[in-house]
């Protein structure tokens, strides 16, 4: 038996001989589901099935992670609040606890509703443009728990362009409906589309310099790591 099936099997199995077994079975599968994916991802680490993100420029949680957190939210977010913690991996529901807005910040630019005392979670998510039609961004929201959610809006995973960096309230109407109450939002590259957006964008807002020079050399890195990846994987 893999080490992945193991896991699963004696871990987080129900009790054996009851009638309710799979249920018992299925709904501690669900209760405990983000942390058997962390032990299975762990354990293949360890077995050298994968690498870390950072040095896995194909994998998903690059984009996200490694680049959308700490090269672009997290420096983002330092030139907004006076106190950014960014939060362990495996913590549910949001990426970063900020405290202590700027008060320049705030005060010029009231539409963030950021408050000088209060303490808040942020959720950072990063996309890029379909791969399809390349004409949207489409992210997953479907919760309640940060206070404000952070958008990355890149061009593609190759150039790594942040054509928009969307700072949003959680309690912001969009379109009808609330953010926190979406399951998703879609937001299409389009001026028309783009203009209800545009009080939210930080670009212009803030000194981005250092975000884009992080990115610069993240995109002349990642030529080479590429290249790498892709002879490693082909030959797997």
């Amino acid at each position: 038996m893999s080490e992945d099936k193991y896991i699963l099997n004696n871990r987080y199995r129900g009790l054996p001989g009851n009638e309710d077994y799979n249920t018992r079975r299925r709904q501690r599968y669900q209760e405990n589901r983000e942390h058997i994916k962390n032990q299975i991802l762990e354990a293949r680490y360890n077995r050298g099935d994968a690498v870390p993100m950072e040095m896995n420029k194909l994998c998903t949680a690059s984009l996200g992670v490694d680049i959308g957190e700490y090269k672009i939210s997290k420096l983002v977010l330092e030139k907004i609040f006076e106190s950014v913690k960014k939060m362990d991996y495996r913590t549910h529901g949001y990426d970063f606890i900020c405290k202590y807005p700027k008060q320049d910040f705030i005060v010029k630019y009231p539409q963030f509703k950021l408050e000088r005392g209060k303490e808040c979670k942020i959720d950072a998510k990063t996309r890029s443009l379909s791969q399809r039609r390349r004409t949207t961004w489409n992210f997953d929201i479907d919760s309640d728990v940060p206070d404000y959610f952070i958008f990355n809006l890149m061009n593609n995973r190759e150039y790594l362009n942040l054509m928009y960096c969307l700072l949003i309230h959680k309690n912001e109407v969009l379109r009808g409906r609330e953010l926190w109450n979406r399951d998703y939002l879609y937001i299409t590259n389009k001026p028309k589309c783009l203009l209800p957006f545009k009080k939210f964008n930080l670009v212009g807002k803030i000194d981005m310099e250092s975000i884009y020079k992080t990115l610069k050399e993240e995109v002349e890195n990642n030529k080479i790591d590429t290249e790498q990846l892709l002879i490693i994987n082909n030959n797997k």
